[in-house]
């Protein structure tokens, strides 16, 4: 490993910067990948989890082309910069608690960091638009099914029981 590091030392700054950037692109494609298939696999093992997750799928397919209608992917898009606060919020707090152990142990800003960065893929897992394959109208049935059967959006019967009921208050 010293002979690597000694050889690239050996090579001009400019390649040297261009292999850090590389490197560094690597590191978060694949932070990324990794955040998004362990963020799906654990939305599978808890209910709270699944239901969060499927709701920042949801909002999704409405803010990146799943209406038409502006005011609703507009609102959309403000719930999933809301919902990825929370997420960054918590990186932030593991880096000032990463900083206050810096103090007695200095492997408590390595500790920090690792949480800052998880909680900013979380929180960009949240916001990241996703590709066209997975944005169809059928994953999107897939979600709401789940949804609704998670009981949190109302069933079609159910919605229409509702806005016949509104639409009987208003004629009166």
């Amino acid at each position: 490993m010293n002979e690597i590091i000694e050889i690239i030392k050996g090579w001009p700054g400019i390649v040297q910067g261009a292999l850090g950037s590389g490197l560094f692109w690597l590191i978060l494609l694949l932070g990324k990948e990794l955040s998004a298939k362990a963020t799906l696999y654990f939305s599978k093992k808890g209910k709270a989890r699944r239901i969060g997750w499927l709701i920042s799928r949801d909002c999704k397919h409405e803010a990146f082309g799943g209406t038409n209608d502006y005011a609703r992917a507009a609102y959309a898009t403000s719930c999933l910069i809301y919902r990825s606060l929370r997420h960054a919020y918590m990186g932030f707090m593991w880096l000032g608690l990463g900083c206050i152990a810096y103090t007695v142990a200095d492997i408590g800003l390595a500790i920090g960091g690792v949480g800052l960065v998880y909680y900013f893929l979380k929180a960009y897992d949240v916001v990241s638009p996703f590709g066209e394959e997975e944005n169809t109208p059928e994953e999107w049935k897939k979600v709401h099914q789940e949804l609704v059967e998670l009981q949190i959006l109302p069933s079609e019967q159910e919605e229409a029981e509702t806005n016949n009921a509104l639409n009987k208050d208003k004629i009166k």
